[in-house]
């Protein structure tokens, strides 16, 4: 049932994780290659404070961690953007997204 849960925190956090901040940092001249501290920051504050509900803070954390550094490593900074602002993104970047949060221990079968 966690598992499940933290599915559905991950789909949601990016709505909750400073979409207008993730696009500001984006005009400022981040590429593809790079996501900014301001990015990770606003989406560790979101996600851990959503996984909170469901793990201990510590396991949160941990989780909220893995599954930032697996998709930014794969994930072009427009493609986060775009999943982040609820646009269509590739199916390439659902695969990725899906294989963060199974490498996190999270089950992503409903994304």
């Amino acid at each position: 049932m966690k598992n499940v849960r933290l599915v559905a925190i991950l789909g949601s956090l990016t709505l909750m994780a400073g979409c207008s901040a993730f696009k500001e940092g984006f005009k400022q001249g981040l590429n593809q290659s790079g996501y900014s501290d301001e990015m990770k920051k606003n989406y560790m504050q979101a996600c851990v404070a959503a996984a909170a509900q469901g793990l201990t803070e510590d396991k949160a954390r941990t989780y909220c961690e893995c599954t930032f550094d697996k998709a930014s490593s794969t994930i072009p900074v427009d493609e986060w953007v775009k999943f982040d602002s609820g646009e269509t993104i590739k199916e390439e970047t659902r695969t990725s997204l899906k294989v963060a949060i199974a490498q996190c221990g999270g089950d992503a079968s409903s994304l």
